[in-house]
């Protein structure tokens, strides 16, 4: 399995637009069945800078895990990521793999914070497959 993971891409700042197609076109040649964009792909929460990187995003052709990083959490951020990219924590089986992207944003704050019940949402995700 050929994983590639991407974070920071930060729409919302000046000439990132053809950064983030350049990056695009080179994951594209690559191939990985799976691209994980880890967080700030926007530089301020806002709803047009969710529209871009979504839209920049729809370029990857394979299948692709997103979840929110600090920038995003930003000026209600959360609600547009939601809208664009699902839920904020994810997780996935594929055959031996087990990927879970947990949500450590708080809003409007630089820190992260993973608390009891995300940790233990966590395990629940890792234990289930276990038991398979």
């Amino acid at each position: 399995m050929r994983i590639v993971q991407i974070s920071d891409i930060h729409f919302g700042r000046e000439n990132v637009k053809g950064k983030v197609e350049n990056a695009i076109k080179q994951i594209n040649k690559i191939e990985p069945d799976l691209v994980i964009v880890t967080g700030d792909l926007t530089t301020w929460g806002l709803h047009p800078e969710f529209r871009e990187a979504y839209e920049a995003l729809l370029n990857l052709k394979s299948d692709m895990i997103v979840i929110p990083g600090n920038h995003d959490s930003r000026n209600s951020g959360s609600k547009f990521f939601e809208l664009y990219f699902g839920k904020s924590r994810k997780h996935l089986v594929i055959d031996d793999f087990v990927i879970v992207a947990a949500d450590s944003t708080q809003p409007d704050r630089d820190e992260g914070y993973i608390g009891a019940w995300q940790r233990r949402w966590i395990e629940k995700k890792f234990r289930k497959v276990q038991k398979r």
